[in-house]
């Protein structure tokens, strides 16, 4: 039998590239030119024989200090536990960070550390833009993301009649308001280039074209909030996507084009012939 604890001792504790596509008569030629258990043990068992009651009690203080040890420490851990850690202070952005910012007529993705800022305009229906946003997207993403590049995206719908639903493009430049609305430069970037996927463009008069569903999951895929996607399939933007388009048309003509793919460089219409034209601009 092991000893009891002797009276007084301390309580153990614990453990290719395209040509500008200018639609139908009148659309233009392109661009120009281009816890466990508390460790403690039972109290200690009566010896038999005399002098046991001093030892009994020695069990019971025992008992009596763990019991309230262990009360203690009930008090004073339920705070300790009921008391969520804090966050952490979080840091503000770096000034120079990518950033989208929703425009009259398009959206700016870019850095102010960029020195140099594009326009790129298409439109959602036009083959040659698909031709265009598929052969450059991802440089283009990566030279913004380097901080190389800014650009101000820009839809265009006047190719809605050559849609079977008569309205596919003001419902597509819509749908790329309700994601830049989240104000994820990635993921408006990507929604824009899946736009104009081979797999998700459609082509002019065709016999079908993308519903308000088709284009909620596109952006779902690409990482667009349910805030958007609700947007998307109320088509509660179509209004705005209008306006917008309509102002991208205007800023379009005050470069001498109406046209489409188009892109500016900031002095000169860009030309997309020449397949270095994104190096030439970045470096």
């Amino acid at each position: 039998m092991v000893p009891p604890t002797p009276p007084g001792s301390p309580v153990p504790t614990g453990a290719p590239q395209p040509t500008p596509w200018t639609g139908a008569t009148g659309w233009g030629t392109g661009y120009p030119g281009t816890a466990g258990a508390p460790p403690w043990g039972q109290p200690p068992v009566q010896p038999s024989g005399g002098g046991g009651a001093p030892w009994l009690w020695v069990g019971v203080a025992v008992a009596v200090v763990v019991a309230v040890a262990a009360g203690l420490g009930i008090v004073v851990a339920k705070p300790w536990r009921s008391s969520a850690p804090r966050p952490g202070p979080t840091s503000p952005p770096a000034a120079d960070a990518v950033e989208l910012r929703v425009l009259n007529d398009g959206v700016f993705v870019g850095s102010s550390a960029a020195a140099t800022t594009i326009d790129i305009f298409n439109e959602p229906i036009c083959p040659p833009c698909g031709a265009f946003i598929r052969s450059y997207a991802s440089d283009i993403e990566t030279a913004v993301a380097d901080k190389k590049l800014a650009v101000r995206y820009h839809l265009l719908n006047f190719l809605d009649d050559q849609s079977h639903t008569k309205n596919y493009s003001t419902r597509a430049v819509a749908a790329s308001y309700c994601v830049a609305d989240q104000n994820d430069p990635k993921v408006y970037s990507d929604f824009y280039a899946a736009l104009f996927g081979s797999d998700f463009q459609p082509q002019e008069g065709a016999a079908s074209d993308r519903t308000d569903a088709e284009l909620a999951h596109l952006a779902q895929t690409v990482g667009a909030n349910t805030t958007a996607i609700s947007c998307i399939k109320s088509g509660s933007d179509r209004g705005t996507a209008q306006s917008k388009a309509a102002a991208a048309s205007e800023t379009l003509a005050t470069f001498s084009a109406n046209g489409t793919p188009f892109v500016w460089d900031g002095k000169k219409a860009v030309d997309l012939q020449n397949s270095s034209w994104l190096t030439r601009l970045t470096g």
